[in-house]
Protein backbone atom coordinates (compact mmCIF):
# COMPACT_ATOMS: atom_id res chain seq x y z
CA UNK A 1 0.00 0.00 0.00
CA UNK A 2 1.65 3.21 -1.10
CA UNK A 3 1.90 6.13 -3.48
CA UNK A 4 3.04 4.94 -6.90
CA UNK A 5 4.58 6.71 -9.88
CA UNK A 6 3.11 6.21 -13.34
CA UNK A 7 5.84 3.66 -14.13
CA UNK A 8 5.21 1.75 -10.90
CA UNK A 9 1.45 1.76 -11.49
CA UNK A 10 1.88 0.44 -15.01
CA UNK A 11 4.17 -2.33 -13.77
CA UNK A 12 1.83 -3.36 -10.95
CA UNK A 13 -1.13 -3.63 -13.34
CA UNK A 14 0.92 -5.59 -15.88
CA UNK A 15 2.08 -8.00 -13.18
CA UNK A 16 -1.46 -8.14 -11.75
CA UNK A 17 -0.38 -6.99 -8.29
CA UNK A 18 -3.83 -5.58 -7.67
CA UNK A 19 -5.09 -3.70 -4.62
CA UNK A 20 -8.64 -3.14 -3.38
CA UNK A 21 -8.58 0.67 -3.54
CA UNK A 22 -7.06 3.07 -6.09
CA UNK A 23 -7.02 6.85 -6.21
CA UNK A 24 -5.90 8.38 -9.53
CA UNK A 25 -5.46 12.11 -10.03
CA UNK A 26 -3.11 14.63 -11.67
CA UNK A 27 -2.94 17.21 -14.45
CA UNK A 28 -2.44 14.73 -17.31
CA UNK A 29 -6.05 13.69 -17.77
CA UNK A 30 -5.30 11.28 -20.62
CA UNK A 31 -3.19 9.19 -18.23
CA UNK A 32 -5.87 9.33 -15.52
CA UNK A 33 -8.44 8.08 -18.02
CA UNK A 34 -6.04 5.49 -19.48
CA UNK A 35 -5.25 3.90 -16.12
CA UNK A 36 -8.87 4.07 -14.99
CA UNK A 37 -9.74 2.03 -18.08
CA UNK A 38 -6.83 -0.36 -17.48
CA UNK A 39 -7.91 -0.96 -13.89
CA UNK A 40 -11.54 -1.36 -14.92
CA UNK A 41 -10.61 -4.06 -17.43
CA UNK A 42 -8.26 -5.86 -15.02
CA UNK A 43 -10.74 -5.84 -12.14
CA UNK A 44 -14.13 -6.15 -13.84
CA UNK A 45 -13.12 -7.82 -17.09
CA UNK A 46 -13.96 -6.86 -20.66
CA UNK A 47 -17.63 -7.86 -20.29
CA UNK A 48 -18.55 -7.12 -16.66
CA UNK A 49 -21.82 -8.18 -15.10
CA UNK A 50 -24.23 -5.28 -14.61
CA UNK A 51 -24.97 -6.61 -11.12
CA UNK A 52 -21.39 -6.08 -9.91
CA UNK A 53 -20.34 -3.04 -11.96
CA UNK A 54 -21.12 0.38 -10.49
CA UNK A 55 -20.11 3.85 -11.69
CA UNK A 56 -20.79 7.03 -9.72
CA UNK A 57 -19.91 10.70 -9.97
CA UNK A 58 -18.47 12.67 -7.06
CA UNK A 59 -21.83 14.37 -6.51
CA UNK A 60 -23.70 11.11 -5.95
CA UNK A 61 -25.09 9.99 -2.60
CA UNK A 62 -22.40 8.38 -0.42
CA UNK A 63 -25.03 6.06 1.04
CA UNK A 64 -25.77 4.67 -2.44
CA UNK A 65 -22.05 4.22 -3.09
CA UNK A 66 -21.70 2.35 0.21
CA UNK A 67 -24.58 0.05 -0.72
CA UNK A 68 -22.94 -0.71 -4.08
CA UNK A 69 -19.61 -1.39 -2.38
CA UNK A 70 -21.21 -4.13 -0.29
CA UNK A 71 -22.87 -5.98 -3.16
CA UNK A 72 -21.72 -9.58 -3.51
CA UNK A 73 -20.35 -10.20 -7.03
CA UNK A 74 -22.58 -12.24 -9.32
CA UNK A 75 -21.15 -15.66 -10.23
CA UNK A 76 -17.81 -14.98 -8.51
CA UNK A 77 -15.23 -12.44 -9.63
CA UNK A 78 -15.01 -8.91 -8.21
CA UNK A 79 -17.58 -6.28 -7.35
CA UNK A 80 -16.31 -3.09 -9.03
CA UNK A 81 -17.05 0.49 -7.94
CA UNK A 82 -15.71 3.49 -9.87
CA UNK A 83 -16.19 6.98 -8.37
CA UNK A 84 -15.41 9.71 -10.91
CA UNK A 85 -14.41 13.28 -10.07
CA UNK A 86 -14.71 13.00 -6.31
CA UNK A 87 -13.58 16.19 -4.56
CA UNK A 88 -13.56 15.32 -0.87
CA UNK A 89 -13.58 18.94 0.29
CA UNK A 90 -17.05 19.32 -1.27
CA UNK A 91 -18.47 16.58 0.94
CA UNK A 92 -20.19 17.34 4.22
CA UNK A 93 -18.40 16.15 7.35
CA UNK A 94 -20.98 13.38 7.71
CA UNK A 95 -20.62 12.20 4.11
CA UNK A 96 -16.83 12.32 4.32
CA UNK A 97 -16.85 10.23 7.50
CA UNK A 98 -19.10 7.66 5.78
CA UNK A 99 -16.73 7.53 2.80
CA UNK A 100 -13.71 6.83 5.00
CA UNK A 101 -15.65 4.19 6.95
CA UNK A 102 -16.72 2.50 3.73
CA UNK A 103 -13.15 2.39 2.39
CA UNK A 104 -11.79 1.04 5.68
CA UNK A 105 -14.35 -1.78 5.75
CA UNK A 106 -14.55 -2.95 2.15
CA UNK A 107 -15.43 -6.61 1.60
CA UNK A 108 -12.59 -8.66 0.12
CA UNK A 109 -14.75 -9.13 -2.97
CA UNK A 110 -14.98 -5.39 -3.76
CA UNK A 111 -12.53 -3.08 -5.52
CA UNK A 112 -12.92 0.72 -5.62
CA UNK A 113 -11.27 3.06 -8.13
CA UNK A 114 -11.58 6.80 -7.49
CA UNK A 115 -10.45 8.82 -10.53
CA UNK A 116 -10.26 12.59 -11.05
CA UNK A 117 -11.00 12.51 -14.77
CA UNK A 118 -11.89 16.17 -15.29
CA UNK A 119 -11.20 17.93 -11.99
CA UNK A 120 -8.04 18.87 -10.09
CA UNK A 121 -8.73 18.33 -6.37
CA UNK A 122 -6.94 20.87 -4.20
CA UNK A 123 -4.50 18.75 -2.25
CA UNK A 124 -3.84 21.55 0.22
CA UNK A 125 -7.38 21.06 1.59
CA UNK A 126 -7.69 18.96 4.74
CA UNK A 127 -10.26 16.45 3.47
CA UNK A 128 -8.41 15.75 0.23
CA UNK A 129 -5.13 15.29 2.11
CA UNK A 130 -6.82 12.98 4.60
CA UNK A 131 -8.45 10.93 1.82
CA UNK A 132 -5.14 10.51 -0.01
CA UNK A 133 -3.36 9.49 3.20
CA UNK A 134 -6.06 6.94 4.03
CA UNK A 135 -6.09 5.41 0.55
CA UNK A 136 -2.27 5.30 0.49
CA UNK A 137 -2.54 3.28 3.72
CA UNK A 138 -5.25 0.96 2.43
CA UNK A 139 -4.41 0.75 -1.27
CA UNK A 140 -2.71 2.77 -4.02
CA UNK A 141 -2.52 6.48 -4.80
CA UNK A 142 -1.07 7.59 -8.15
CA UNK A 143 -0.51 11.21 -9.14
CA UNK A 144 -0.37 11.29 -12.95
CA UNK A 145 1.15 14.55 -14.14
CA UNK A 146 2.47 15.84 -17.44
CA UNK A 147 5.76 14.26 -18.44
CA UNK A 148 8.92 16.12 -19.48
CA UNK A 149 9.89 17.03 -23.04
CA UNK A 150 12.29 14.12 -23.60
CA UNK A 151 9.84 11.56 -22.20
CA UNK A 152 7.06 13.06 -24.30
CA UNK A 153 9.13 12.70 -27.48
CA UNK A 154 9.83 9.04 -26.63
CA UNK A 155 6.13 8.45 -25.96
CA UNK A 156 5.19 9.87 -29.37
CA UNK A 157 7.82 7.72 -31.10
CA UNK A 158 6.50 4.65 -29.28
CA UNK A 159 2.91 5.40 -30.29
CA UNK A 160 4.02 5.88 -33.90
CA UNK A 161 5.79 2.49 -33.97
CA UNK A 162 2.69 0.75 -32.65
CA UNK A 163 0.69 2.33 -35.48
CA UNK A 164 3.07 1.29 -38.25
CA UNK A 165 5.10 4.47 -38.74
CA UNK A 166 8.41 5.95 -37.61
CA UNK A 167 8.77 9.31 -35.88
CA UNK A 168 12.22 10.87 -35.46
CA UNK A 169 13.19 13.07 -32.52
CA UNK A 170 13.22 16.17 -34.74
CA UNK A 171 9.71 15.55 -36.07
CA UNK A 172 8.42 14.67 -32.59
CA UNK A 173 9.68 18.08 -31.47
CA UNK A 174 7.95 19.70 -34.45
CA UNK A 175 4.68 17.97 -33.60
CA UNK A 176 4.89 19.24 -30.01
CA UNK A 177 5.63 22.77 -31.24
CA UNK A 178 2.58 22.70 -33.50
CA UNK A 179 0.12 21.00 -31.16
CA UNK A 180 1.29 21.81 -27.64
CA UNK A 181 1.86 19.28 -24.88
CA UNK A 182 -1.65 17.96 -24.24
CA UNK A 183 -1.43 14.18 -24.68
CA UNK A 184 -4.99 13.81 -25.99
CA UNK A 185 -4.38 16.36 -28.75
CA UNK A 186 -1.01 14.85 -29.64
CA UNK A 187 -2.48 11.35 -29.75
CA UNK A 188 -5.26 12.44 -32.11
CA UNK A 189 -2.88 14.27 -34.46
CA UNK A 190 -0.40 11.38 -34.42
CA UNK A 191 -3.13 8.91 -35.38
CA UNK A 192 -3.82 11.00 -38.49
CA UNK A 193 -0.11 11.18 -39.29
CA UNK A 194 0.42 7.44 -38.90
CA UNK A 195 -2.53 6.67 -41.16
CA UNK A 196 -1.12 9.09 -43.75
CA UNK A 197 2.47 7.81 -43.49
CA UNK A 198 1.78 4.14 -42.75
CA UNK A 199 4.81 1.91 -43.26
CA UNK A 200 7.38 4.70 -43.48
CA UNK A 201 9.01 7.58 -41.64
CA UNK A 202 6.88 10.63 -40.86
CA UNK A 203 8.40 13.67 -42.56
CA UNK A 204 8.20 17.42 -42.03
CA UNK A 205 6.06 17.63 -45.16
CA UNK A 206 3.59 15.10 -43.69
CA UNK A 207 3.26 17.18 -40.53
CA UNK A 208 2.81 20.41 -42.48
CA UNK A 209 0.07 18.81 -44.59
CA UNK A 210 -1.96 17.02 -41.94
CA UNK A 211 -1.46 18.56 -38.50
CA UNK A 212 -3.74 21.31 -37.20
CA UNK A 213 -1.53 23.90 -35.52
CA UNK A 214 -2.66 25.38 -32.23
CA UNK A 215 -2.88 29.13 -31.68
CA UNK A 216 0.58 29.30 -30.11
CA UNK A 217 2.21 27.66 -33.13
CA UNK A 218 0.37 29.89 -35.61
CA UNK A 219 1.28 33.06 -33.72
CA UNK A 220 4.88 31.84 -33.46
CA UNK A 221 4.92 31.68 -37.26
CA UNK A 222 3.66 35.27 -37.26
CA UNK A 223 6.46 36.41 -34.93
CA UNK A 224 9.01 34.55 -37.06
CA UNK A 225 7.84 36.39 -40.19
CA UNK A 226 7.98 39.72 -38.32
CA UNK A 227 11.52 39.13 -37.06
CA UNK A 228 12.82 37.98 -40.44
CA UNK A 229 11.25 40.90 -42.30
CA UNK A 230 8.79 38.82 -44.36
CA UNK A 231 6.08 41.49 -44.62
CA UNK A 232 3.69 39.65 -46.96
CA UNK A 233 3.85 36.40 -44.99
CA UNK A 234 3.37 38.23 -41.68
CA UNK A 235 0.18 39.92 -42.82
CA UNK A 236 -1.00 36.79 -44.61
CA UNK A 237 -0.66 34.89 -41.34
CA UNK A 238 -2.43 37.65 -39.40
CA UNK A 239 -5.29 37.69 -41.92
CA UNK A 240 -5.58 33.91 -41.60
CA UNK A 241 -5.83 34.21 -37.80
CA UNK A 242 -8.61 36.78 -38.19
CA UNK A 243 -10.36 34.53 -40.73
CA UNK A 244 -10.18 31.64 -38.25
CA UNK A 245 -11.99 33.85 -35.69
CA UNK A 246 -9.09 34.02 -33.27
CA UNK A 247 -9.57 36.84 -30.76
CA UNK A 248 -7.11 39.75 -31.18
CA UNK A 249 -6.52 39.78 -27.41
CA UNK A 250 -5.50 36.11 -27.54
CA UNK A 251 -3.24 36.68 -30.53
CA UNK A 252 -1.59 39.60 -28.74
CA UNK A 253 -1.06 37.54 -25.57
CA UNK A 254 0.74 34.76 -27.44
CA UNK A 255 2.76 37.24 -29.52
CA UNK A 256 3.82 39.05 -26.34
CA UNK A 257 4.88 35.75 -24.74
CA UNK A 258 7.18 35.09 -27.73
CA UNK A 259 8.88 38.46 -27.19
CA UNK A 260 9.11 37.84 -23.43
CA UNK A 261 10.83 34.52 -24.20
CA UNK A 262 13.34 36.31 -26.43
CA UNK A 263 14.02 38.99 -23.85
CA UNK A 264 14.55 36.42 -21.09
CA UNK A 265 16.99 34.51 -23.28
CA UNK A 266 18.85 37.70 -24.18
CA UNK A 267 19.19 38.87 -20.56
CA UNK A 268 20.31 35.39 -19.49
CA UNK A 269 23.00 35.23 -22.18
CA UNK A 270 24.22 38.75 -21.37
CA UNK A 271 24.65 37.62 -17.76
CA UNK A 272 26.51 34.42 -18.61
CA UNK A 273 23.54 32.12 -18.09
CA UNK A 274 22.07 29.34 -20.24
CA UNK A 275 18.54 28.56 -21.38
CA UNK A 276 18.43 25.79 -18.78
CA UNK A 277 18.79 28.46 -16.10
CA UNK A 278 15.71 30.26 -17.47
CA UNK A 279 13.71 27.03 -17.50
CA UNK A 280 14.61 26.54 -13.84
CA UNK A 281 13.30 29.99 -12.91
CA UNK A 282 10.11 30.06 -14.99
CA UNK A 283 7.45 27.54 -16.02
CA UNK A 284 8.90 26.02 -19.21
CA UNK A 285 8.33 22.36 -18.39
CA UNK A 286 7.49 20.58 -21.67
CA UNK A 287 7.87 23.97 -23.39
CA UNK A 288 11.66 24.08 -23.57
CA UNK A 289 11.43 24.40 -27.36
CA UNK A 290 10.14 27.94 -26.85
CA UNK A 291 13.50 28.96 -25.42
CA UNK A 292 15.35 27.28 -28.28
CA UNK A 293 13.20 29.15 -30.80
CA UNK A 294 13.63 32.41 -28.88
CA UNK A 295 17.40 32.07 -28.93
CA UNK A 296 17.40 31.38 -32.67
CA UNK A 297 15.18 34.26 -33.76
CA UNK A 298 16.44 36.88 -31.30
CA UNK A 299 20.06 36.33 -32.32
CA UNK A 300 20.26 39.29 -34.71
CA UNK A 301 17.98 41.59 -32.74
CA UNK A 302 19.64 44.05 -30.34
CA UNK A 303 18.45 44.23 -26.76
CA UNK A 304 17.23 47.80 -27.33
CA UNK A 305 14.92 46.57 -30.10
CA UNK A 306 13.50 43.90 -27.80
CA UNK A 307 12.82 46.49 -25.10
CA UNK A 308 11.09 48.85 -27.55
CA UNK A 309 9.07 45.95 -28.95
CA UNK A 310 7.92 44.92 -25.47
CA UNK A 311 6.91 48.52 -24.77
CA UNK A 312 4.87 48.56 -27.99
CA UNK A 313 3.17 45.29 -27.03
CA UNK A 314 2.30 46.63 -23.57
CA UNK A 315 0.89 49.83 -25.07
CA UNK A 316 -1.42 47.93 -27.43
CA UNK A 317 -2.48 45.56 -24.64
CA UNK A 318 -3.52 48.53 -22.49
CA UNK A 319 -5.45 50.12 -25.37
CA UNK A 320 -7.30 46.89 -26.14
CA UNK A 321 -8.34 46.44 -22.53
CA UNK A 322 -9.16 50.03 -21.58
CA UNK A 323 -10.62 51.86 -24.60
CA UNK A 324 -13.22 51.16 -27.31
CA UNK A 325 -11.22 50.40 -30.45
CA UNK A 326 -10.93 48.22 -33.53
CA UNK A 327 -8.67 45.52 -32.10
CA UNK A 328 -7.82 44.06 -35.51
CA UNK A 329 -6.58 47.44 -36.75
CA UNK A 330 -4.52 47.85 -33.57
CA UNK A 331 -2.86 44.50 -34.21
CA UNK A 332 -2.13 45.38 -37.82
CA UNK A 333 -0.52 48.65 -36.74
CA UNK A 334 1.48 46.78 -34.09
CA UNK A 335 2.87 44.33 -36.66
CA UNK A 336 4.05 47.24 -38.81
CA UNK A 337 5.71 48.88 -35.79
CA UNK A 338 7.44 45.66 -34.71
CA UNK A 339 8.80 45.12 -38.21
CA UNK A 340 10.06 48.71 -38.43
CA UNK A 341 11.74 48.40 -35.03
CA UNK A 342 13.49 45.21 -36.09
CA UNK A 343 14.62 46.73 -39.40
CA UNK A 344 15.77 49.97 -37.79
CA UNK A 345 17.92 48.15 -35.27
CA UNK A 346 19.36 45.80 -37.90
CA UNK A 347 20.42 48.77 -39.99
CA UNK A 348 22.06 50.43 -37.00
CA UNK A 349 23.95 47.42 -35.78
Amino acid sequence: MAKLSETELRKSIKEQNMESIYYLYGNEKLLVRHYTNKLTEKIAGKSPSEFSFHVFSGADDIDQIAIAANVLPFMGGKNYVNIKDLDACRLSDTAFAKLLEMLANLPDTTSVVISALTIMPDMSKTKNKKLVAEIARLGVVAELNKIGQAALEKQLASWARKQGATLTEAEAQRLIRYCGTDLSTLQNELEKLCAYAYGREITQEDIEKTVVKNLEARVFDLSKFVLTGQYDKAFGQLDMLFYQKEEPVSILAVLASAYVDMYRVRVAIENGKKTADIAACFDYKRKEFRLTNAQRYAKGLPTAALRESLAALIEVDEKMKSTPCDKQVLLQELIVKLMLLAKKEYDVG
